[in-house]
């Protein structure tokens, strides 16, 4: 299968046996990167919108309720582990305390947190930091368009394991339409031509 929407960049999945295997073609994250994947005659669109400083701020919305119902609290935790695993190995891991076992753990816990509470789950994140000021807990850190893209593109590599546990891919859509639009407003600084962050 052969995806080539206009400027984006083409990704292709293999199905053999039911399982997916997920190659890069042309990786440009000046690009819109494109990850689908097609089972069973369902689509799931995991594309990164543009979110450049200054881009249109989008209407956010959040995940299908049904989502965690499906997931789980315990699968959560563990996406948004791996999610930061993940991102332990990337050119972003300096704005994480990928080094400090601890603290990284307690990062993890309150992402998770967050997002438990952000599909209607518990309220473990007010319950232990309050009122969420995501946007203002996050000033403190230069987010340009390329570190977002390496935030999701973690998240995209883990999200089609979701359908193959069983989850709807309608719901994993919900989940990953609000990651991708929500993060565009954590973008607070410029692109960097020439950081070698392109």
């Amino acid at each position: 299968m052969s995806l080539q929407p206009p400027e984006a960049t083409r990704i292709f999945s293999q199905w053999s046996t039911g399982e997916s295997k997920i190659g890069f073609k042309g990786f440009d994250l000046n690009n819109i990167l494109q990850y689908s994947q097609k089972k069973q005659g369902a689509w799931m669109d995991l594309t990164i919108r543009d979110g450049r400083l200054g881009a249109l701020q989008p209407t956010v919305t959040k995940p299908h309720p049904d989502f965690l119902s499906q997931v789980g609290e315990e699968r959560l935790r563990a996406l948004v582990n791996d999610h930061y695993e993940l991102i332990r190995h990337t050119k972003i891991a300096f704005m994480f305390p990928v080094d400090y076992e601890e603290d990284f753990s307690k990062v993890k816990k309150h992402a998770a947190d967050f997002l438990i509470q952000l599909c209607g789950g518990p309220d473990y994140y007010a319950q232990t930091r309050g009122d969420s000021r995501i946007l203002a807990r996050h000033t403190r850190f230069r987010i340009d368009e390329n570190g977002r893209r390496i935030w999701l593109e973690c998240y995209a590599e883990l999200l089609p394991e979701l359908e193959r546990e069983g989850v709807d891919p309608k719901l994993i859509q919900s989940f990953w339409d609000y990651l991708n639009t929500f993060s565009i407003l954590m973008v607070n600084t410029p692109r960097v031509q020439g950081s070698g962050f392109e």
